[in-house]
């Protein structure tokens, strides 16, 4: 088993043991690898199927935060070995990465998955399924993937459409980032309590957990450590949920665009952030992504996942990925070569491509 993941059990007061699975690739602020994925998978399964374990706890190792997301390095190198043709390597992890999304979404057990600090991308997609997602004042939650001309996947095509006032349109679009206040007030998140609080939570639990009262124990747990609301920043995109939510309902994709744009004019600092990440990102991934979510909204989340599938298998063997890597991750020079200077650039013809199965049969069909 990777020992980029650490599988640990903890005795109980009946004799049962909370399981926990920690994030262990500390110098990438745990990214995600094939291994760490595979690994914490099996340990989950493992989990699910005894009687002994009553809950689960999902968390990361080091200061810096839980998961920055996946190990785009890895994809990169994977596409660059077969230019526009399959990243058999970048495939093969997305498949397993989605699997263990799928996983998550319907586990048996209470989940509970603490978020501190760097909260992003792939890491999203093992917080979001949790039954209990807990963050701290260092949270900071984004879906960046516009800035290498990626998307966001791991079943946000499932729950950013769901979250209120548009505002997962908005993180995806726009690459921003929320923290822990902004989390709380958009009722992503069960609870916020301090910093390296790892080992208290983890006391508390075992001193209350027992077989029949799993819910309500860990919910006394939580009640407990919860911080009150001025240990936490202040709101950033609560006060502007509805210019947001006016914006992403625009009817065209062009109007949207121009919207967001016009936030570099705001008073928010915030906004004009927002704007500048979006504006400095692909605008064939603005597309792409804009698109991912408008056809996935409402749809199971097997079908998000399947839809994925096709999307990432597509954009990975692209050069506009290779591209965004380049500039922002291997050269650092941060002047990516974008193909299209402008969303209204890309054809309906062009993007359409992308959406359509790169092979006869998807490799999620079985979900």
């Amino acid at each position: 088993m990777s020992d980029s993941i650490l599988i640990r059990q903890y005795p109980c007061l009946d004799g049962s043991f909370l399981g926990r699975i920690s994030l262990n690739n500390v110098r990438a602020i745990n990214a995600l690898n094939q291994d760490m994925v595979d690994a914490m998978h099996l340990a989950l399964d493992d989990f699910a199927t005894r009687d002994d374990v009553l809950a689960v706890l999902i968390d990361g190792e080091g200061d810096k935060g839980f998961c920055a997301g996946g190990d785009i390095r890895a994809m990169y190198q994977s596409a660059q070995q077969n230019p526009s043709w399959p990243a058999v390597e970048a495939e093969y992890f997305f498949e397993r990465e989605y699997r263990l999304n799928y996983c998550l979404h319907k586990y048996p057990k209470p989940l509970i998955c603490l978020g501190h600090g760097v909260l992003m991308g792939g890491g999203m997609g093992l917080y979001e399924p949790c039954d209990y997602r807990l963050v701290t004042p260092s949270t900071r939650i984004a879906m960046p993937e516009i800035a290498i001309a990626l998307y966001p996947d791991v079943a946000a095509s499932y729950f950013l459409p769901q979250w209120p006032q548009r505002a997962g349109y908005f993180l995806a679009l726009t690459g921003a980032s929320i923290n822990a206040r902004d989390a709380l007030d958009l009722g992503l998140v069960n609870c916020a309590i301090a910093d390296g609080m790892q080992q208290r939570l983890i006391d508390a639990l075992c001193d209350r957990l027992v077989k029949g009262e799993v819910e309500a124990s860990i919910a006394e747990v939580l009640n407990g450590l919860a911080l009150a609301d001025s240990a936490l920043p202040e709101a950033q995109i609560g006060p502007h949920l509805d210019t947001i939510e006016e914006i992403i309902d625009r009817p065209s994709l062009h109007d949207v665009v121009e919207g967001l744009a016009s936030l570099s004019d705001a008073d928010d600092p915030w906004l004009q952030r927002a704007a500048a990440l979006m504006q400095a990102g692909s605008p064939l991934s603005i597309v792409w992504t804009y698109l991912q979510l408008i056809r996935c909204e409402g749809l199971s989340i097997e079908d998000c996942l399947r839809a994925e599938m096709v999307l990432s298998t597509n954009t990975v063997r692209h050069p506009e990925f290779s591209e965004g890597v380049r500039a922002l991750i291997i050269d650092k020079d941060k002047q990516p070569k974008w193909q299209f200077a402008r969303v209204e650039d890309v054809s309906e013809a062009y993007v359409d491509a992308f959406f359509e199965p790169p092979w006869p049969d998807n490799p999620l069909r079985d979900l």
